[in-house]
């Protein structure tokens, strides 16, 4: 008898097998011999070339770009002011709350255009100067930047793409503001903001010119006095504010924000409103963040950094001068790998307290 599966023979079943095996085998056969990876390397490369022919010079997609100030016209500064006025009325409307009020309507202070060395952008920022009164107990100048972005004249029409606004304290802030590599950049500026343009670091005491060490000898005196009113400390009070010296602390390849840090000392007495302590004598460190030079022979800082204090007991300021250099100074040298710089009056605290000392 036949032995079927399913009522089909199984000698059909494995002919059927066989054929199916043999159809397999044949298209393995057929199959290319694998090619060399050098091949793909060679066609990627040339692929690569050829696209690159065909990549369209940014520059010249560009070439509508406004290249100076100058290029616009009064009807295209029109329309880019009443942007401005546009964006400062709601600030005004929006911003003002129960910690800031905008004492001053922001003022007009200057302008700044930038066009890349290649083509690529353009920036033109317009700057606005208003004051604010933070929690009602102290007054600050504080900057507004509105910024457009590639700014061009198309067959006759202004075309631009806002970018929003930036928030400064400092002029010198507001010119560096949106572009981390200025270099990359030909700048222009009003007459007010010329003198920004091109700022050499800061590489001692003595290139701070003489006007603006007293400003900022007297800027960081103002700090202290203020700092129990700033720091909600009612029961302090601060008298006798001395100056006592300055401190600069260079960073190798710093940021244009961090090129250095330079620092005011001062000390002053402080007693409490309700005699809870004796009075002392308490060093205060004022510190501000990159000091430049400018063309016009004027120093000027990019931002206010804060009154330094002892970390530990989480206070302003320092009861010990050893404790200020120890965490200003000594504790800094890591980051501010540029070495640091000591005026005349606090040279005693790298010889009494500097346990390591770098050879010259």
């Amino acid at each position: 008898m036949n032995k079927s599966f399913k009522g089909v023979p199984l000698k059909y079943i494995g002919i059927a097998v066989l054929v199916i095996l043999a159809l397999i085998i044949g298209a393995s056969l057929k199959k290319k011999p694998a090619k060399d990876s050098s091949d793909d390397y060679s066609k990627n490369v040339t692929e690569s070339e050829n696209k690159s022919d065909d990549v369209p010079d940014i520059a010249d997609e560009n070439k509508s770009l406004i290249k100076h100030y100058k290029d616009l016209t009064e009807e295209d500064l029109k329309e880019l002011y009443n942007v401005c006025n546009d964006e400062n009325a709601t600030h005004i409307a929006d911003e003002e709350s129960v910690d800031t009020k905008i004492i001053s309507d922001p003022e007009y202070v200057g302008y700044f255009f930038r066009y890349h060395k290649k083509g690529y952008q353009n920036i033109l920022g317009f700057i606005y100067k208003e004051t604010l009164d933070e929690y009602d107990i102290s007054e600050v100048d504080h900057y507004r930047v509105i910024t457009f972005h590639n700014v061009k004249k198309e067959d006759g029409e202004l075309e631009y793409l806002k970018e929003g606004t930036i928030d400064c304290s400092t002029e010198l802030e507001c010119y560096f503001a949106g572009v981390p590599n200025l270099e990359e950049f030909i700048c222009e500026g009003d007459d007010h903001f010329k003198k920004y343009i091109d700022p050499e670091e800061v590489g001692s005491l003595s290139e701070i010119d003489e006007e603006s060490r007293k400003k900022l000898i007297e800027d960081a005196k103002s700090r202290v006095e203020n700092f129990p009113r700033d720091y909600a400390d009612s029961d302090s009070v601060v008298s006798d504010v001395k100056f006592e010296g300055e401190i600069l602390e260079k960073k190798e390849d710093g940021n244009y924000d961090r090129i250095n840090h330079y620092i005011v000392v001062c000390s002053a007495t402080v007693s409490s409103k309700m005699n809870i302590v004796e009075p002392m004598k308490v060093y205060f460190p004022v510190a501000y963040h990159a000091i430049w030079k400018l063309k016009n022979g004027e120093s000027a800082y990019y931002k206010y950094d804060i009154i330094l204090g002892d970390e530990y007991m989480m206070r302003v300021g320092y009861l010990s001068d050893e404790d200020m250099f120890r965490e200003c100074v000594s504790g800094q040298r890591t980051y501010y790998n540029g070495g640091y710089e000591l005026s005349d009056s606090l040279k005693y605290l790298d010889e009494q307290y500097n346990r390591f000392k770098n050879e010259d």
